[in-house]
């Protein structure tokens, strides 16, 4: 069950005030939260008319459930247990007495910027630590060396502001931050100590690497046919060589770059062209409104494809120097189809377990035209992929939807095979100018970007499921 968790100046020491409404029987005297346990004295149908909630807490269940049941704790034990002022959780009983939860830890790097002080996630975290309140999950936020320090950050709905202080440890985490800068030391302490004790339910940011989810899925022999021909390149001299076997190839970062640094190298008779997508700095004589209106346009107008003709073995080497990518995945180019007079395009799906995995959203990403990739920080834009399959694919999307869901369900089951349970998985596919379906990447931390603009109901949806699996992965029961 859900309950209404208020803290109280009127209760002394570890006190709970306990209504009939509850129901549960006490069998014992602890009371349980993350990873805090300690004894309480359950007081079961006492007087309640002089409880006065404590400083943060309101004495009306408005924010919640006015359906609730009430219980009252004693400040102490509030602040001992590590709970906020008033929340909602669910509670259990059992023979040591009461356990409330879950808390939901979510680690992301933590930025510069006051106003956004964890970039591009801010806006998902708060809106997450909202619903979650409404369902009865307490969600905090982490960052690196929280094992060091234990303390993370908690929102405050009324004011708007982000709160640090003492945590527990949660019952369950989830990563949502792939690199940590120079942040990355304590991030790997804090993200081993997570997985050595079960409590990380996000895949490892090794699946975030192409040629490791290469490897893995060329090994299942149902998925393999549905990768593009891909080698590890160790140098220069590698790429050039598996140009010259290709004729037409990608060369990318083996961990993710928002599709900047992604380089398509094209042998034509004697000499090889190659392409890139590159940011251009805004004109200094252009005011930031008139920038900002530029941006708004379909596509992001301070991104344009470039284009450079390398003549030899040492160009290449330099030209792949001066970008980053001394190591990196060679893949054989999938011709993906057009979409009408715009660019490329191909799929993200969005995979989310809730006992099987589930597909939750189906987004297409349409490239500019001419553009060498379709991601929407290279100024791709989304669209509901049903619509562009109909288009596309007008007697057939049926069929061919049912493929993509097909091979995307089976990546992900084959992932928890893998690495073991994780919430949630973005999956890059698309279909190739044959029609037949071909896989690129997982992202390990799928955002809710494209979902925010393109079908805000279904975002909230999948941020209700993330919430879902937790109460399912902690052991709680919803309602």
């Amino acid at each position: 069950m859900i309950v209404r968790v208020v803290s109280s100046q009127s209760l002394l020491n570890a006190s709970v005030w306990v209504p009939k409404e509850v129901g549960l029987t006490l069998q014992g005297k602890k009371v349980r939260y993350a990873n805090r346990c300690l004894t309480a004295n359950f007081r079961v149908n006492s007087p309640v008319a002089r409880l006065r909630p404590s400083s943060g807490a309101t004495d009306t269940p408005c924010l919640l459930n006015a359906e609730l049941p009430t219980v009252y704790m004693s400040s102490h034990l509030q602040q001992q247990l590590g709970l906020p002022a008033e929340t909602c959780l669910h509670l259990q009983s059992n023979a040591m007495g009461w356990v409330l939860g879950p808390c939901v830890g979510v680690y992301v790097r933590k930025e510069a910027d006051p106003r956004r002080i964890f970039g591009e996630q801010t806006q998902l975290l708060s809106d997450l630590i909202q619903m979650g309140r409404h369902m009865g999950v307490d969600v905090v936020v982490l960052t690196p060396g929280f094992w060091r320090e234990q303390r993370g950050w908690r929102f405050q709905v009324k004011s708007g502001d982000w709160e640090w202080g003492p945590v527990p440890y949660p019952d369950l985490i989830f990563r949502r931050s792939g690199a940590y800068h120079q942040q990355e030391s304590e991030a790997a302490v804090d993200l081993q100590h997570f997985r050595n004790d079960g409590r990380l339910h996000t895949l490892p940011r090794i699946c975030g690497d192409k040629w490791r989810f290469y490897q893995d899925m060329h090994h299942h022999l149902d998925l393999a046919t549905h990768l593009p021909q891909s080698a590890r390149a160790t140098s220069g001299a590698h790429v050039w060589a598996l140009l010259k076997r290709y004729r037409d190839v990608y060369v990318k970062p083996l961990q993710g770059a928002q599709g900047l640094a992604v380089i398509r190298l094209v042998w034509q008779q004697n000499r090889v062209l190659a392409y890139w997508e590159d940011r251009m700095q805004p004109d200094r004589t252009t005011t930031p409104r008139q920038f900002h209106l530029r941006r708004s346009d379909l596509h992001l107008p301070n991104v344009r494809t470039k284009n450079k003709e390398i003549r030899n073995l040492q160009e290449c080497e330099s030209f792949l120097r001066s970008h980053g990518l001394r190591r990196s995945i060679v893949q054989k180019t999938v011709v993906l189809p057009y979409l009408e007079d715009q660019g490329p395009y191909d799929f993200r799906w969005l995979i989310q377990f809730s006992g099987e995995p589930r597909v939750m959203a189906r987004v297409a990403r349409v490239g500019r035209p001419g553009s060498v990739t379709t991601n929407i920080h290279t100024g791709g834009v989304a669209l509901p992929a049903i619509e562009v399959m109909r288009r596309t694919y007008p007697s057939s999307w049926q069929g061919k939807l049912a493929e993509l869901d097909h091979i995307a369900l089976k990546i992900a089951k084959e992932l928890k095979r893998i690495y073991g349970p994780f919430a949630e998985v973005g999956i890059d596919l698309a279909l190739d100018a044959d029609g037949e379906t071909m896989v690129f990447e997982i992202n390990p931390t799928p955002g809710r970007r494209m979902l925010r603009t393109l079908d805000p109901e279904l975002r909230q949806l999948s941020l209700t499921a993330l919430l879902e699996y937790a109460i399912s992965a902690t052991g709680f029961h919803s309602g």
